[in-house]
């Protein structure tokens, strides 16, 4: 069967999606990212299309807002990088699991980054002097790049291969969490972290338009191969006596 025929087909009931190719970043369909403002690791799970997993922790802490009070803006962006070869003075590093392309990876260092993008707000008013928790629920994308290595580079240059290097795309909600007052007649927040809670991405109304006139595209071929065959087909009538 031709390929114009089959993609649409195969488009509309999700085993191809459009644009799909062997190099293409792994899709995270559920997940998490948990970051904090004092601790220092954060942790990462990440699930993706074929059984694609890769978790642990990594180093860094997140600052949600500038001028963290009434009025001023806050996001969920966040940036993390790590390297398989630590900072001088002991650094933390990134270390976990990952299951790739059939393959487990029990005990991995990881090296790359990780980036969660999301849009300002604006902190509002609290209301009240009693210290309470205030969260945010806002979107946002993820890209985040992944190279394992199966140990840690800790003494000068070395030749550490690599085992594999994934990059990753994602989006979802991230819950950002305050705690905050009302003292001497002004809001205060403390930023406490922030939690990536990750979706299967929805097909774009573009892609699923694509999709559609595909289809289309496919039934009005089949009608008219069937019409052509069904003439074709008929015998003619008898010669009249």
């Amino acid at each position: 069967m031709h390929m114009k025929i089959v993609l649409p087909f195969l488009c509309l009931i999700g085993v191809v999606p459009v644009g799909t190719a062997a190099a293409d970043p792994i899709s995270v369909v559920s997940g998490l990212i948990v970051t904090g403002a004092t601790e220092t690791h954060a942790l990462f799970q990440l699930t993706g299309r074929d059984g694609a997993s890769i978790e642990g922790g990594f180093p860094g802490l997140s600052l949600a807002c500038r001028g963290c009070f009434a009025g001023g803006l806050a996001s969920p962006h966040a940036r993390f990088i790590y390297d398989v070869q630590p900072f001088e003075g002991g650094d933390p590093f990134a270390s976990g699991s990952a299951t790739l392309a059939g393959v487990t990876y029990p005990h991995l260092f990881f090296e790359g980054g990780l980036t969660m993008s999301g849009s300002s707000f604006t902190l509002p008013e609290i209301v009240g002097l009693d210290d309470r928790e205030i969260v945010f629920a806002h979107p946002f994308t993820f890209t985040g790049t992944m190279i394992g290595f199966e140990r840690l580079l800790t003494a000068g240059p070395a030749d550490v291969p690599s085992l594999f290097t994934t990059t990753w795309t994602g989006a979802g909600t991230a819950t950002v969490r305050f705690m905050g007052n009302a003292w001497g007649g002004e809001s205060h927040y403390m930023y406490l972290g922030t939690t990536y809670d990750f979706a299967e991405p929805v097909p774009e109304p573009a892609t699923l338009l694509l999709c559609a006139t595909g289809m289309v595209a496919l039934i009005r071929r089949r009608s008219a191969l069937a019409t052509s065959q069904s003439s074709t087909s008929c015998p003619s009538s008898p010669p009249r006596a």
